[in-house]
């Protein structure tokens, strides 16, 4: 009898799992979800953050910047159109939009208008005669460079990171000759110490103003500034005399630049001190 009993009991704790399997399995798949505030992780193939802090916008910027300018004022009666390229380092406050930026650049173009230099000593034709007699192949161009601080400052927002329209403030110095280039280096007349008297050497103070597209890409690779750029320099010839005329020439200058500039920025980004976190 007793092997019957156990027999038994067996059989029925057979049914028995059987019969709370089939039910676990039968529950609807809303009573399987966890209650709310329940800590039982129901995804685990899932990182779930718990707290993200994206990059804070870029406190200091690294821009290599070209612009193409039209001469204007005393300017203009010597050069014709100049190209500038340069460097410009910017430092955004964490606080708000204001912009300090300190920016340098080289001048240059090719056309000089002042053509009548070397009357006293050129032939009829303009040619220069060399040492060993032959015509010196000389070359003019416009050299010069403009160093400035500005304070900048994004007035009308428009894109990520900060990106809009943005207006800056300058105050610098620009300089600014006529380059000699004598390849033969033959010509006594044209030495190193005589060029200085027909260089027309000149420099003063600077006043610009920009209104620019300020452009910071969310995935930090597309970064650039472009718009107009003035420049205003109040300026002085810095020679004692100009040889070709015997006469000095200190008279007070206006010269303009106006133009169009682009620059191609690098971001230097401050790393919020919080890290992402996830659940494993």
């Amino acid at each position: 009898m007793m092997t019957n009993f156990s027999h038994r009991c067996n059989i029925v704790c057979f049914v028995l799992w059987i019969t709370s399997s089939l039910s676990f399995y039968s529950l609807p798949a809303s009573s399987m979800e966890p209650a709310a505030g329940s800590d039982i992780l129901t995804t685990p193939n899932k990182p779930r953050p718990l707290q993200h802090t994206p990059w804070k916008r870029p406190l200091w910027q690294v821009h290599t910047v070209y612009g193409l300018y039209s001469a204007g004022g005393d300017l203009g009666n010597r050069f014709g159109p100049s190209s500038m390229v340069g460097l410009e380092l910017q430092r955004q406050s964490p606080r708000n939009s204001w912009i300090w930026s300190l920016r340098g650049g080289h001048l240059f173009g090719a056309q000089v208008k002042e053509t009548s230099l070397f009357g006293a000593i050129a032939t009829a034709n303009g040619d220069i005669i060399t040492a060993n007699g032959v015509f010196e192949d000389y070359r003019l161009r416009q050299f010069g460079w403009f160093v400035e601080g500005k304070l900048g400052k994004i007035v009308f927002p428009m894109g990520p990171q900060g990106s809009g329209i943005r207006l800056d403030l300058g105050i610098g110095m620009l300089q600014h000759k006529i380059w000699i280039e004598t390849p033969n280096n033959n010509s006594p007349q044209l030495s190193s110490e005589y060029k200085r008297g027909y260089d027309r050497l000149c420099d003063g103070l600077s006043l610009s103003q920009s209104l620019t597209y300020h452009y910071l890409s969310a995935n930090r690779l597309i970064n650039f500034q472009v718009g107009v750029d003035l420049i205003q320099a109040f300026t002085r010839e810095r020679r004692s005399v100009r040889y070709d005329t015997g006469l000095p020439a200190h008279d007070a200058r206006r010269d303009l630049l106006d133009g169009l500039k682009i620059s191609w920025i690098l971001p230097i980004y401050e790393r919020s001190e919080k890290a992402d976190l996830y659940f494993d």
